[in-house]
């Protein structure tokens, strides 16, 4: 019987060796017309980041003006202020971007929430796809400049926090995710398209360190004129 594609996705990036990987670190860089959209330039395009592999749990360093730190989990956020090394506590999270549409503006607590639950999400890419209640379901193939890519409908249960519960990965011929598409909930459903490159392999596991989102038609085109989010990933370590 052949495995799932699911099965060979978490394979080709690392496999079992994802069980004995605590955290992922790596110095992150984001662009893209998002920041400038929810105002929030400034907040969080630079600095190092910690991703917590077998809990959803991330800090980020360099974050705010003050050059402080925020930390995510699905059901708080925490910001600590460079400077006096205060930190304010924010509850149940996802519950303030109700009623956000794309150009709704982000307070850094928004921001911290939407920048460490992608970036749990994105790191932990392979391996997430096997946690509990995880449902997979191959979709047909799609051809994208040349290359065909074979389709993978993903619904996340609630325990998991990320874009939107159903989403649709594309894998290439070497079973790695090459597309991500979803419906950003937070905000209030744009229909998005990422595309995956630069993976790398460090101690035993593969991660992509570049990403790049663009809003998606109908058809499932790309509105490449509209940038909305870069992610750059270097000095990845594997603890």
């Amino acid at each position: 019987m052949p495995i799932s594609l699911a099965t060979a996705v978490t394979a080709a990036a690392g496999g079992s060796r994802w069980s004995e990987v605590e955290r992922i670190d790596f110095s992150r860089t984001l662009g893209g017309a998002v920041w400038g959209l929810k105002h929030a330039s400034g907040t969080v395009e630079h600095g190092l980041t910690h991703v917590d592999v077998q809990r959803q749990r991330t800090r980020m360093d360099s974050f705010g003006p003050t050059g402080g730190s925020a930390e995510y989990t699905p059901d708080r956020v925490t910001i600590t202020d460079g400077a006096t090394g205060e930190s304010e506590l924010f509850d149940h999270p996802r519950e303030s971007f109700v009623g956000h549409g794309v150009e709704t503006p982000w307070t850094p607590a928004h921001v911290a929430y939407f920048v460490g639950y992608t970036m749990w999400t994105y790191s932990t890419e392979a391996w997430s796809l096997q946690l509990p209640g995880v449902e997979t379901e191959e979709d047909g193939t799609w051809t994208e400049a040349g290359r065909s890519l074979r389709r993978m409908r993903v619904t996340y249960p609630s325990s998991i926090t990320t874009h939107s519960r159903v989403q649709t990965l594309y894998v290439d011929g070497d079973d790695l995710v090459r597309r991500r598409d979803y419906e950003a909930d937070v905000m209030g459903g744009v229909p998005s398209a990422q595309l995956v490159a630069g993976h790398v392999e460090v101690d035993g596991i593969v991660i992509a360190t570049e990403r790049d989102v663009f809003p998606r038609d109908p058809a499932g085109g790309i509105f490449a004129d509209q940038h909305l989010v870069s992610i750059r990933l270097a000095d990845v370590a594997v603890v």
